[in-house]
């Protein structure tokens, strides 16, 4: 074959790789950027040459000094969470072991990064009569394959969907401001109403979402 063509050929095969909308992005890189511009990044670990780094923001505080705020692990999901309400809303929240944690365990504390003030939250389990909203803070329970449990920041809401945010799911491109759209199901039962949010993705790994924190924003 003429060394010519051969050329093309490769050159098209890594123009179709690279534009593939399914393709692994390597760990660091970004996969996705919201509408508050907080972008995510990709978590995939088989191209992670460090395997556990630290996540800061160097930001300025009211008194214009520069600090350095502790985020997580790069770029893990609650490293996501906690970047987007630090970077978003002022707010950070202890640290947990594992995402689900976020919901099971009672009394997590969040707090203004800046005035130490303490915000409270609404628990909301799943089929709650409560709806979740913007900024609230989406929690997936532990699974065989997912110790962890997972969490999302919900970026939106409209009567169909919550839009989200989220790092280490899929580690592959947003294909728009949002990572992906999770079907709302309200429903009444003796007169009460239910939400109940019914993620197909993590279905498939018994992933199943708890429920969502509604943080009193201050």
């Amino acid at each position: 074959m003429n060394k010519f063509f051969i050329i093309i050929i490769f050159f098209i095969h890594i123009y179709n790789h690279m534009n593939n909308p399914n393709r692994i992005i390597p760990f660091g890189e970004p996969i996705g950027i919201d509408s508050n511009n907080i972008i995510a990044y990709s978590s995939n670990q088989d191209t992670n040459p460090h395997r556990k780094i630290y996540s800061y923001l160097k930001i300025k505080t009211p008194d214009h000094i520069m600090k350095k705020i502790f985020c997580g692990i790069k770029f893990q999901c609650v490293e996501y969470a906690r970047r987007w309400l630090i970077l978003v809303h002022n707010i950070s929240f202890e640290q947990v072991q594992m995402a689900y944690m976020l919901f099971t365990f009672d009394n997590i504390c969040f707090r203004n990064i800046w005035t130490k003030q303490s915000i409270p939250y609404t628990k909301c389990p799943n089929g709650s009569s409560i709806c979740p909203v913007t900024g609230s803070i989406l929690l997936w329970d532990k699974a065989d394959n997912y110790l962890t449990g997972h969490v999302a920041i919900i970026l939106n809401i409209d009567d169909n969907y919550a839009y989200i945010g989220e790092q280490n799911w899929k580690d592959i491109k947003w294909s728009n401001n949002y990572s992906r759209k999770i079907p709302i199901k309200k429903i009444s039962i003796q007169n009460q109403n239910q939400i109940w949010l019914n993620d197909s993705d993590t279905n498939h790994f018994n992933l199943k979402i708890l429920g969502w924190l509604n943080l009193d924003y201050i």
